[in-house]
């Protein structure tokens, strides 16, 4: 009976995910299908998010009951690898991340970890967001947002394989109103330093922290909106190879959980000024994700002279 109480619990709140009632109707039903076809899987799921660390987070993120029964992060995994990854970063993070984080994160959805002064003297806030709605690219995005609250660049990324390895599902850039201009402007603004490039240090600090073997981002065929007219814009191939990045054949690029060694020496002298600027700001704002995340002293970053 208690299966069935729970799963009864798991219907509150779906009106509101559709405007009309006939996708409310059939969003319902796909749900109730899906569930009943592996009850016991589901049922395990349910228990799980009802347990008392993770009480009150499913109301809140209704759409987490069911997130692995759609596409997760990679459209190669399966449903059993989808719902295996969505528990253990969840596990992970009530076992590894500061409670307090854990619950403003989860709980009130959103995060402020810090804000560093640009080139202009304007501040770029650094935040932590759980997924909206129906987010499909991971359980945990990092933004960077302007003086004006627009977000600029974000990343969405989950700890998987029990926190061995962090998994990029998304990284974006600006919202089309404000387009590549407000990238340039950003770029220009940290010294040279591109959002995305930021963002994957960001990503990196964390992963060194707490010991991640390895960072695996998404490719453009394995993206959840592969194939979907205008979802997927950015080059995510073309980056990870950037990046270190090699190809696996799970859909990922794999790269090394710490930063490369960046040598002033290689750089122009007429531009070393700048790249120490560029690399102080790098090493800033990683400084302030750690520290959220309960690390007294940063994971310093390589920088040769």
């Amino acid at each position: 009976m208690q299966s069935i109480f729970r799963f009864a619990r798991s219907l509150r709140g779906r009106s509101a995910w559709h405007r009309k009632r006939s996708h409310v109707v059939n969003a319902v039903l796909n749900y109730v299908g899906r569930s009943v076809a592996h009850w016991r899987e589901h049922d395990a799921w349910l228990a799980f998010l009802e347990t008392p660390p993770m009480a009150g987070v499913s109301s809140i993120d209704t759409i987490l009951t069911e997130r692995y029964q759609h596409r997760y992060i990679s459209k190669a995994w399966n449903r059993e690898r989808r719902l295996k990854v969505l528990r253990e970063h969840y596990e992970f993070a009530l076992a590894r991340f500061p409670r307090t984080l854990f619950h403003v994160l989860y709980r009130e959805r959103q995060v402020l970890l810090g804000k560093v002064l640009l080139r202009n003297g304007e501040a770029l806030s650094l935040m932590l967001k759980a997924p909206f709605r129906r987010a499909r690219e991971g359980e945990m995005t990092l933004s960077l947002v302007d003086h004006q609250g627009m977000q600029i660049s974000y990343a969405a990324f989950s700890f998987v394989d029990g926190g061995k390895a962090i998994a990029i599902g998304c990284l974006q850039g600006a919202p089309n109103h404000a387009g590549l201009e407000a990238v340039r402007e950003l770029t220009r603004q940290c010294h040279g330093l591109r959002p995305k490039n930021l963002l994957l240090s960001l990503i990196r600090s964390l992963a060194e922290a707490f010991e991640v073997e390895r960072v695996l981002g998404i490719s453009n065929e394995a993206h959840v909106f592969a194939g979907i007219a205008d979802k997927v814009k950015a080059d995510y191939n073309g980056f990870w190879r950037e990046s270190g990045g090699q190809e696996t054949s799970e859909g990922f690029y794999a790269m090394a959980p710490h930063e490369p060694v960046r040598c002033e020496t290689e750089v122009e002298s007429k531009r070393r000024s700048e790249f120490r600027r560029r690399e102080a700001l790098r090493h800033e704002a990683c400084d302030l994700v750690l520290r959220a995340f309960g690390f007294e002293r940063a994971v310093v970053l390589p920088l040769a002279a």
